[in-house]
């Protein structure tokens, strides 16, 4: 089976949107030139969740797994205030960060339901959602907003 990857956001208030709404399009985009070959799922979901001057997620990096019986798998993908407002590109180096270490987070959950996955396969292409990701912020001149 061939899966998608998908991409959803929660902002934690208009700050948070400001800022990270660029780099979720940005992300939505280049994910929807990747495929997961030999996955047990439809698709692999991940959720951005932008800390912001509302809500809070306490969540820096990958966290909660969540299952959907055979349609998905998702992963949020957390970002602090701190994560985005100390430099320009912290917001795309944590995104980024977030995106990699999220197969180790996959690695460590030791959920019988992963077993089915070729982690070594998925990192690798994780790996280069996360290149076209970095790129795509560089070519729309996120990094200087």
């Amino acid at each position: 089976m061939i899966a998608t990857i998908e991409v959803s956001a929660q902002f934690g208030g208009r700050d948070a949107a400001a800022a990270a709404l660029p780099h979720f399009k940005a992300l939505k985009a280049v994910a929807t030139n990747f495929s997961i070959a030999e996955f047990p799922f439809n698709s692999l979901a991940f959720i951005l969740r932008v800390d912001g001057e509302v809500n809070s997620y306490d969540l820096s990096g990958p966290g909660h797994l969540d299952f959907d019986a055979d349609n998905y798998v998702s992963i949020d993908l957390g970002v602090k205030s701190e994560d985005y407002s100390n430099c320009p590109d912290s917001l795309s180096r944590s995104i980024s960060g977030a995106l990699r270490s999220s197969i180790e987070f996959l690695r460590c959950s030791n959920d019988v339901r992963i077993e089915g996955i070729d982690l070594d396969s998925l990192e690798k292409t994780i790996y280069e959602l996360s290149l076209a990701y970095e790129e795509a912020v560089e070519s729309l001149s996120l990094l200087a907003h």
